[in-house]
């Protein structure tokens, strides 16, 4: 029997075994986990421009009550907080993204005032949390002064045990506004920052005119502007990424040129590429390295003075140094110029997508009217609900005798209530017939009823009820008000425009970002030069430089002053070969052409000489054919001046 009741069970467990092909199951959870992250985590929604650990953060700052004239709190609470309650990932990843949102040289508008040290340009990391403390900016509250059920919906947090807001109900356009940057799984959002002005400006002329091109859009917002400053420098690729939504933004570092001792100048960088935002020592880093591997061999020395108020990274250059045509080459070789790659990757709904300006600014303007028309929906209920009240107030002051002999003589408040509200005075003993007519007339709905109720004495005078009169008035226009901007696209879409230049009055800064057109024409070997002819000499101290042929003829008195002079063309190169057996060349275009007394430029500038190196030989390549090499043990060689051609600077060769 025993063994029989087993079969039977063996048999019920065997039929709930269904088989399954392990592929389906692995893609289908994956696309699930992909979803997940996508929708959850890494990327903004189209409407409020805000990833779910932002809105969570705002969202739980606004239970806390940290409004921005309230004190700060220390953001641990907040971290724990919004963790517990909504946000169940990690504290790193909420405090992280706390810090980004109060950070100035990373959004133009912070919507967290961060009290503390909360990291810096340069890449100082911020305090822990348990140290810094955190409230609402002015433009935070404003993302959040508005969240309502009735405005926005709502939905349970991760555990069912609280509701939390889907969207914010905000104005202010986020999503181009703050930057924004997410990994997902197999995609990638990078949005750069942008002015709130144009940006305002771009969307009060597309309510104007709907069917407005891309192109004529960006005469209003030109394109992104960085809280760094810097130079965008390819303006004319644009106009692609915002009508694709993908694209890149190459962005140039601001420098000024001042004049420094014994005639040398240095380059002062002022405002730096917003990919070193928050980064600011690995941009210097960058320049040392160049500098120490000798691709920018001009620079002498770097000194970082930047300061409070603002960026001033000094780089002083070596005497002589043509610093015009330095600077393309600083800018082709550094990171004083990067690159940026955009992708206007959100979520619309549950649907990840990539929008162009034109779609970004209509999906925006549609989230507004639909917020807007829900704001006023609550505005009408809240105004008919105080006009009932006041309408009942009123009424109850023109039998005010009847209201009191009401309430004094019932046996209880719910008698009086049932009086009020139906007239049934049944369990009232009225002392006079004349006023229990009255009160049988009576009609009060039940929240006049109970606001009679709990109403105070004092509220019985002329002078109360002159205010009550004066508000009720007041709330009968607000009623017919609210009511036509519900019936008119038009006048709703006027109360968004009122706002919005509200908006950037009060927000709007100038544009920090200057946009150009000029790309890096830095080119080391394909620079055309004119062909002339020129003297070249060489002084005691080693300095160079070319000067005219004819100048240099009529100046007999002053050419023994040089160890070295011969002619050379401004197309040709220099030959420098050395005691270790290396051959230097450099560009006749390199050398600069002076005046006979002044002093020329080192030769170890032009190219890499080692200090330990003697210089054996220096000659135009044009002048000579063959090169016949004697060495120390007694060998000889002879070389063709053509194996020599290179692009290399240096070509290492055998000691002699």
């Amino acid at each position: 029997m025993a063994r029989k009741k087993i079969e039977e069970k063996n048999e019920t467990v065997s039929t709930q075994i269904e088989t399954v092909e392990f592929s389906n199951i692995m893609q289908r959870s994956f696309v699930d986990y992909a979803l997940s992250v996508i929708i959850e985590r890494a990327v903004p929604d189209l409407r409020d421009g805000l990833k779910p650990v932002q809105r969570r953060i705002l969202y739980d700052m606004y239970n806390l009550k940290l409004e921005p004239n309230k004190a700060h709190k220390k953001s641990a609470r907040i971290v724990g907080d919004t963790m517990g309650r909504f946000h169940p990932h990690g504290d790193s990843s909420i405090y992280e993204a706390l810090v980004r949102m109060s950070q100035p040289f990373k959004s133009t508008l912070p919507l967290v005032n961060l009290h503390g040290n909360g990291g810096s340009l340069d890449g100082d990391p911020p305090a822990a949390q348990r140290y810094t403390e955190s409230k609402l900016s002015e433009a935070g509250w404003s993302m959040v002064s508005l969240l309502n059920d009735k405005i926005v919906p709502f939905t349970d947090n991760f555990d069912g045990s609280e509701k939390e807001p889907t969207i914010l109900p905000t104005l202010i356009p986020n999503l181009l506004l703050a930057g924004i940057n997410g990994l997902a799984v197999g995609m990638r959002t990078e949005i750069p920052t942008h002015n709130l002005g144009e940006i305002i400006d771009a969307i009060l002329e597309y309510m104007k005119n709907s069917k407005i091109s891309t192109k004529e859009l960006m005469n209003y917002m030109k394109g992104p502007d960085f809280p760094t400053g810097g130079i965008i420098t390819n303006k004319k690729e644009l106009l692609s990424l915002y009508e694709t939504g993908t694209g890149k933004v190459t962005i140039r570092a601001k420098t000024q040129i001042e004049d420094s001792s014994y005639g040398k100048q240095k380059i002062i960088i002022t405002e730096i590429p917003y990919t070193f935002s928050g980064n600011k020592m690995k941009l210097i880093e960058n320049l040392i390295g160049l500098v120490k591997d000798k691709k920018l061999d001009e620079i002498s020395d770097i000194i970082d003075e930047s300061d409070k108020t603002g960026v001033r990274i000094v780089l002083e250059l070596k005497k002589g140094v043509n610093t015009d045509k330095f600077l393309k080459k600083l800018y082709a070789k550094s990171k004083l110029e990067d690159t940026e790659n955009c992708n206007f990757l959100v979520i619309k709904g549950v649907q990840p997508m990539i929008v162009g300006l034109k779609d970004y600014i209509q999906e925006y303007l549609s989230f507004q009217q639909e917020i807007y028309t829900n704001k006023y929906l609550l505005y009408l209920e809240k105004a008919k609900h105080q006009l009932e009240i006041l309408d009942g107030l009123c009424i109850a002051y023109e039998n005010l005798d009847a209201v009191i002999e009401t309430i004094r003589y019932s046996k209880n408040l719910a008698t009086a209530k049932k009086c009020l509200i139906t007239g049934d005075i049944t369990d009232v003993a009225f002392k006079t017939k004349k006023l229990s007519n009255v009160a049988k007339k009576f009609l009060f709905t039940e929240l006049q009823a109970q606001t009679i109720l709990d109403m105070k004495l004092q509220r019985l005078n002329g002078l109360e009820i002159h205010t009550i009169e004066k508000n009720r008035e007041k709330c009968k226009k607000e009623i017919e008000q609210y009511e036509k901007i519900l019936k008119s696209k038009r006048m709703l879409n006027n109360a968004i425009k009122k706002d919005l230049i509200t908006l950037k009055e009060k927000y709007a800064i100038p544009r920090k970002t200057k946009i150009i057109d000029n790309k890096n024409e830095y080119v080391e070997e394909k620079i055309e030069l004119v062909n002339e002819r020129l003297e070249c000499v060489i002084d005691r101290f080693n300095y160079i430089k070319t000067i005219d042929i004819n100048t240099f003829l009529k100046a007999k008195d002053d050419q023994n002053l040089f160890k070295k002079v011969f002619e050379i063309n401004s197309t040709d190169k220099l030959c420098i070969i050395t005691n270790s057996g290396n051959l230097y060349q450099i560009k006749t275009a390199d050398i600069p052409k002076t005046k006979l007394r002044e002093k020329g430029i080192p030769i170890s500038n032009l190219c890499k000489i080692n200090e330990d190196e003697q210089i054996l030989f220096i000659g135009p390549f044009e002048s000579y054919r063959r090169i016949l090499y004697v060495f120390s043990d007694g060998y000889i060689k002879n070389v063709n001046i053509t194996e020599y051609y290179s692009r290399q600077k240096r070509i290492v060769g055998t000691k002699l």
